[in-house]
């Protein structure tokens, strides 16, 4: 996949986390599927930071990734979200857009969570990220009765993406 692949599939999921985030049941952030998972905040505050992580990780600020990985959250529903989503991804966009052709193919990246990779894999592994948790995210949301479908899944999907 070359890098603009790549690009689009973020458009497309920012988009859609953002969408995601209409159906927010304020006053269910506490509640977990089970007494062993996330809460509903927890979750979406994982898949919600993670654009923004990975900025990190291609800026090479790991110091600042493990700080930010092990602090309190101040995130408090979908407004806090929803910013969140928007200043990872453009910082996402701002670390790819860095990256030479070259860089993207080849240059390694270190990271505190697997071995170093190049940009293009760790992009893989963000996406592939993303794309679990927001299943988690509907589920969550299914469970605690709001209107999500297939067509929440797709939402914010172009043409083009499926050709």
């Amino acid at each position: 996949m070359k890098k603009e692949d790549f690009v689009k599939e973020l458009q497309f999921l920012h988009k859609n986390l953002s969408h995601y985030l209409t159906y927010w049941p304020a006053g269910k952030e506490g509640w977990k599927p089970a007494e062993n998972s996330f809460s509903l905040l927890e979750l979406a505050c994982h898949l919600y930071h993670l654009p923004g992580d990975y900025a990190l990780i291609l800026g090479g600020k790991l110091k600042e990734l493990e700080e930010k990985s092990t602090g309190e959250r101040e995130e408090k529903g979908a407004d806090d979200l929803r910013a969140v989503l928007d200043h990872g991804m453009a910082a996402l966009f701002s670390a790819m857009a860095s990256l030479s052709d070259e860089e993207w193919e080849t240059k390694r990246f270190p990271c505190p969570f697997y071995p170093s990779a190049t940009a293009k894999k760790h992009l893989f592994q963000l996406i592939t990220h993303m794309h679990h948790h927001r299943g988690q995210f509907h589920l969550y949301l299914k469970q605690l009765g709001q209107p999500v479908d297939t067509g929440t899944v797709y939402y914010g999907q172009t043409e083009e993406q499926f050709s």
